[in-house]
This record gives structure tokens, sequence and C-alpha cells, in this order.
């Protein structure tokens, strides 16, 4: 690996708070294909997406993959400690790959993404909502619908 690809590397895991465990950072820097979900807030559910109902998703890859996982770094990085008082997840990233999936339960309105290895909740970290407005367009594009705001 290059020195500038390390140092890229690097700043991006950083972008991840210490609550997020380095297995989890690695996958989600790495991801070049994951499914992106649109969840339902208002309805929490045990069959659903780590506790919340799945209106869609669908898998993204390539140079868009790496333009939502830009944007969500960017979230990251942008927040500065500003916290909502609440969790109402709309969206979801699961990627795949390793011993079990890396998922982002993620809250743009409350400035949350919480992280699951397989069933188990392992870190968080806050964001900003910039991520939102991107997030949402990929998923009307492929079709899959938005919970209401």
């Amino acid at each position: 690996m290059s020195r500038v690809m390390a140092g890229l590397l690097g700043i991006i895991i950083a972008a991840f708070t210490a609550d997020i465990p380095k297995e989890a950072q690695e996958a989600f820097a790495k991801a070049t294909e994951f499914d992106l979900y649109s969840l339902d807030p208002s309805k929490e559910t045990k069959s659903g997406f780590h506790g919340w109902a799945i209106l869609g998703k669908t898998s993204v890859k390539g140079e868009l993959a790496k333009k939502v996982r830009e944007a969500i770094e960017q979230g990251i990085s942008e927040n500065r400690d500003t916290k909502g008082g609440c969790f109402l997840p709309r969206h979801g990233i699961r990627i795949n790959g390793g011993k079990k999936p890396i998922d982002l339960v993620i809250s743009f309105q409350c400035l949350y993404i919480y992280v699951f290895e397989g069933e188990k909740q392992t870190g968080w970290t806050l964001t900003s909502s910039s991520p939102d407005n991107l997030i949402n367009q990929v998923l009307t594009d492929a079709k899959v619908p938005l919970p209401e705001k």
C-alpha cells in the first residue's frame, strides 16, 4: 500500500470515533459493495433491520458505493459532538464478506449511527445530517420507498 493510500485510510478510519471496533471501521473503509436500506422509524419490529421495519433495499456498487461511503465519512467528520435526544433511523447499510455482516443503523435526524456485527451492537458514532439527501436520492433512483419525514 502506498504512503498516500495508507494516509487516506488512516483519515477515513480516524473519522469514526473510538467507539467503533477496528474490524467494522476497516470493513466500511474497504467496502466496494453493500446493501442500502430504507427503514421506517415509526415501526419497531423483531423481524426487521435491528428492530426497525424495512421499507426496501438496494445493492450499491462501485463508484456509487464509494460516493455513499465518502458522504457518510464526511458526515461523521462534520459532527462536533452534537447529539439528538432521539434515535429515529431511516437508513441502514449492510456490509457482507466477513465472518459476520457489519451493519450501520443510521438516524441522520438524531445524528447517530449504531454499528452491529451480526446481531450484536458493538459501537456507535455521531454524524451530521449532510449525507441524508444523497442517500435518499440513491434509494429513490432505485425505486425504494422512503419513510415519511
